[in-house]
C-alpha cells in the first residue's frame, strides 16, 4: 500500500481561477482563510466549485466557518441557511433590519 508522501497535508482543490483574481493562490492559506474561501466558492463559484470545497472541509467545518462570513448576499445566505440548516440570524452577514426591509 502507497504512503502518503505529504506528511498527511490535504491537498488543495483545483477551484475555479476567476474566484481569486486579486489573490495570490500559491500563497492562500486554506486552513486560516476558509470563511474568505468559502465565502467566494458560495456567492461566485460554480456547482464544481462547491463540490470540491465540501470534499476538502466536509459538512461540518463549512457549517462552522460560513458563519463568519461577512458578505453574503441575499439568495447565498437563504440557500446556506437551507442546505446546512442554520437560523440565519447566526450568519455574521445577518442584519435583520436590511434582509426584512428587502434592500
Amino acid at each position: 500500500m502507497k504512503k502518503n508522501t505529504d506528511s498527511g497535508k490535504k491537498r488543495k482543490p483545483n477551484l475555479s481561477k476567476f474566484l481569486f483574481w486579486d489573490t495570490n493562490t500559491r500563497k492562500l492559506d486554506y486552513e486560516k482563510r476558509a470563511s474568505f474561501i468559502l465565502e467566494r466558492v458560495f456567492t461566485m463559484g460554480m456547482q464544481e466549485d462547491e463540490w470540491k470545497v465540501i470534499k476538502y472541509y466536509g459538512k461540518e467545518r463549512i457549517r462552522k466557518e460560513v458563519i463568519k462570513c461577512r458578505a453574503l448576499d441575499r439568495k447565498t445566505l437563504n440557500y446556506l441557511s437551507v442546505f446546512y440548516g442554520i437560523p440565519k440570524k447566526e450568519f455574521a452577514c445577518y442584519r435583520k433590519d436590511v434582509f426584512q426591509k428587502g434592500f
